[in-house]
């Protein structure tokens, strides 16, 4: 039997790469531990970042509800209208779109951590004009209380402000308030904090009526009443009951005639009536 012999230069060749055989073997298996390794991180990463983009994205919804708030609340406060900035902005530029969602991560993460930092300042802003829009109400909180704002009774608007038929000679006739029709004896009531400057009986017109005075020109009198509470120099609070309903005077049915006055004009009370 005929046994192959290698030549002795190629057996002294190979035992001089049997040791960087081995060592390559192992660089081989540690280098795919390794990758693994990373291939787990940056999966913990990428799921990192989907978690901080979402609760972003909640973040910034908040912030443009803020925005919103603040704005309505700073019309409320001084009848400003809101600042030419008053549309929220997206910060830092992030989108859902796929062509954002595919970007390399490591991008990804700086537009997110850019964005994060744009919000953070926002909320800073935000807060400043919270503090700024509370000293605002503050100081207008007085003036507020005595601007009429609410229904004087419950009902429904039976005859609006303005010009109509005159319900006794049917002749066009200016209407310088709004008759609030409903039950009689239903509770009337001040329509912002004020100072009772009168309380009589016009036979002929208002019937048993109440006037009250609420500073800075502002008055507001309620007529056709059944039974008045109150007397003059009586100070009352927006809300308080007054009066109750009734149908004194030049009235078809049970009602409450009730004017806003500034500077001795009458305006309409409809556009006083926020609740």
């Amino acid at each position: 039997m005929h046994v192959a012999h290698l030549p002795r230069p190629l057996l002294i060749a190979l035992a001089a790469l049997l040791p960087a055989c081995v060592v390559l073997t192992v660089a081989t298996i540690a280098l795919v531990g390794h990758s693994r390794q990373v291939s787990a991180e940056l999966a913990a990463l990428e799921e990192g970042y989907q978690g901080s983009r979402y609760l972003y994205d909640r973040l910034n919804d908040e912030l443009a509800q803020v925005r919103r708030l603040n704005d309505r609340l700073r019309v409320v406060a001084d009848n400003r209208p809101p600042s030419i900035n008053g549309q929220f902005f997206g910060l830092g530029g992030l989108s859902p779109s796929p062509s954002v969602d595919a970007a390399p991560l490591s991008r990804r993460l700086h537009d997110l951590a850019r964005a994060t930092d744009a919000a953070a300042g926002e909320i800073e802003r935000q807060g400043a004009g919270f503090v700024e829009l509370t000293r605002l109400l503050e100081g207008r909180q007085a003036e507020m209380a005595t601007l009429p704002s609410i229904r004087p009774a419950r009902g429904w608007i039976a005859s609006p402000f303005g010009r109509r038929l005159d319900p006794y000679n049917h002749r066009w006739k200016m209407h310088e308030g709004i008759d609030i029709a409903g039950r009689f004896g239903t509770p009337v009531v001040a329509s912002a904090d004020g100072e009772v400057a009168k309380v009589a009986r016009d036979r002929g017109g208002y019937g048993q009526f109440v006037l009250l005075d609420h500073g800075d020109t502002v008055e507001t009198l309620y007529g056709h009443l059944a039974q008045v509470i109150v007397e003059p120099g009586d100070v009352v609070r927006r809300g308080d009951v007054i009066a109750y309903m009734g149908s004194t005077g030049r009235s078809t049915g049970p009602h409450v005639h009730y004017e806003v006055r500034v500077a001795g004009v009458h305006r309409n009370p409809v556009d006083y009536m926020h609740e």
